[in-house]
C-alpha cells in the first residue's frame, strides 16, 4: 500500500463487536486496494474495541484506530475524515457489508467527474444475522422529503442538476476529503443521530451535483425486531428532536432564497408535524397533544386537505385510531417525560422564520 492512499475508508464503532470484524473484511475484499482504513473508537463496548485492535495489529501499515470521546456518530465520522491521509473518503458503519467493486466503481465515477460533490449507490437490506436478503435495489429512505428538498435549490440561480438530489444511507457515501472539510464535514449538533445524514447531504448538494451508482455496492444491515423495539421510544424521541433542528438549519439557511424554496420548508414542516402529531397519538395520553401538533401543521399550509384529513380523523373514536392512522396498536406505556421534553422543545416555537431562535442551534 501507498505511504498516502487514495482513498480512506472511515468506520466509527461503538458496539458492533462481531459484526465489526464482517464489515472490516468486507473492505479488505475490495477489487480496489490502494486505500486505507481509518477505525475511530467512540467509546467503544470492550469487546467491539478488542476486534478493531486486533485488525489493526494484524494490518498496521493499512488500518489506524483514533479514539473521539465526543459521543455520536456526527463527532466520530469527523474526526475519521480529518485524519484520513486519502484524497477521497468512502464512509461505511461498522455493522454493514460492503460489495467488492464498491470502491472501484465510485472512484471511476469521481475522477471522471470531479464537480460531483457526493457519489452514492443503492443498497440491499439485508436480515440483522446477514442471512437474509430483504430488499434489493434500494434507492433512498425517504423519496418526498427529496423531492421537497430539491423545491428549495429551484431557486438557486446556477443551474443544477436538482433530480440527482436524492437521500440514502451513509455507508454509500463517497466525496472528496478537500470538500468535505470546505463545507464543514457533519454538524455535531445532530449527535448522537438522527437528521445528520440529510442535513450533510443536502449541505453538499449546495456545492455540486450527486450521482447515484444504479447497482447495490453495499448490504445495509436492519436491526433485529429485538432491539428495535427496544430502542423505539429513544429513538423516536431523538429523531423528532433532532429533525426540528434539521428545520431550523433549513430556515436559517434558505428561506431568504424566495417563494420555491419558502414553500418546500413550509411542506417539511407540515409532514413533520404530521408525522409527530400521528405518533403521539399511538400513546395512551397523547391524544390531546398529537392533536394539537395536527392542528400546528394546518397552519404551515391552511388550504392543504391532506393537514385537515389527519386533524379531523383525531376526533373519531379512540378505538378506530390504529386504522386511520396506521400503527398497528397502541403503545403500551404512557408518554411521561417526553412529553414535557416536546412542549419545551417545539411547542414554544413559532412556526415562521422571522421569529425562530436559531442563533444558538
Amino acid at each position: 500500500m501507498n505511504v498516502t492512499p487514495l482513498i480512506s475508508v472511515v468506520i466509527p464503532f461503538y458496539r458492533g463487536e462481531d459484526l465489526l470484524d464482517e464489515a472490516i473484511r468486507s473492505v479488505m475484499d475490495q477489487t480496489f486496494r490502494d486505500f486505507e482504513i481509518v477505525l475511530v473508537d467512540n467509546n467503544a463496548l470492550l469487546r467491539t474495541k478488542e476486534v478493531a485492535e486486533e485488525w489493526a495489529l494484524r494490518l498496521p501499515d493499512r488500518i489506524r484506530i483514533f479514539h473521539e470521546p465526543v459521543q455520536g456518530v456526527c463527532s466520530a465520522r469527523n474526526k475519521g475524515i480529518m485524519e484520513s491521509k486519502g484524497k477521497y473518503v468512502a464512509l461505511f458503519d461498522e455493522d454493514d457489508i460492503m460489495m467488492p467493486q464498491r470502491l472501484e466503481k465510485q472512484l471511476a465515477i469521481l475522477e471522471k467527474h470531479p464537480e460531483i460533490a457526493l457519489v452514492t449507490s443503492y443498497v440491499d437490506y439485508v436480515s440483522h444475522d446477514g442471512k437474509k436478503i430483504l430488499s434489493t435495489s434500494v434507492k433512498t429512505f425517504d423519496h418526498a422529503s427529496a423531492n421537497l428538498i430539491r423545491a428549495i435549490f429551484r431557486s438557486e440561480p446556477k443551474k443544477r442538476d436538482l433530480a440527482s438530489f436524492h437521500l440514502t444511507y451513509p455507508s454509500t457515501y463517497f466525496f472528496s476529503r478537500e470538500l468535505a472539510l470546505k463545507a464543514g464535514m457533519f454538524d455535531v449538533r445532530f449527535n448522537p443521530a438522527y437528521s445528520d445524514d440529510v442535513e450533510f447531504q443536502t449541505r453538499m448538494f449546495s456545492y455540486g451535483d450527486f450521482i447515484q451508482i444504479p447497482e447495490s455496492l453495499a448490504l445495509y444491515r436492519r436491526t433485529s425486531p429485538e432491539y428495535e423495539q427496544k430502542r423505539n421510544y429513544n429513538r423516536k424521541e431523538k429523531y423528532f428532536i433532532n429533525h426540528n433542528k434539521f428545520l431550523k438549519v433549513l430556515y436559517k439557511n434558505y428561506w431568504d432564497w424566495g417563494k420555491d424554496a419558502q414553500d418546500a420548508i413550509r411542506r417539511l414542516r407540515l409532514r413533520y408535524l404530521q408525522n409527530l402529531g400521528i405518533w403521539i397519538i399511538s400513546y395512551p395520553d397523547g391524544i390531546k397533544l398529537g392533536r394539537v401538533f395536527l392542528y400546528q401543521s394546518i397552519k404551515e399550509f391552511p388550504f392543504f386537505p391532506e393537514a385537515w384529513k389527519f386533524y379531523l380523523k383525531s376526533f373519531f373514536p379512540r378505538f378506530l385510531h390504529p386504522r386511520l392512522f396506521w400503527f398497528s396498536e397502541f403503545e403500551s406505556s404512557n408518554m411521561g417525560d417526553f412529553e414535557v421534553t416536546l412542549k419545551e422543545n417545539l411547542l414554544s416555537q413559532p412556526h415562521h422564520l422571522k421569529d425562530q431562535k436559531i442563533e444558538n442551534l
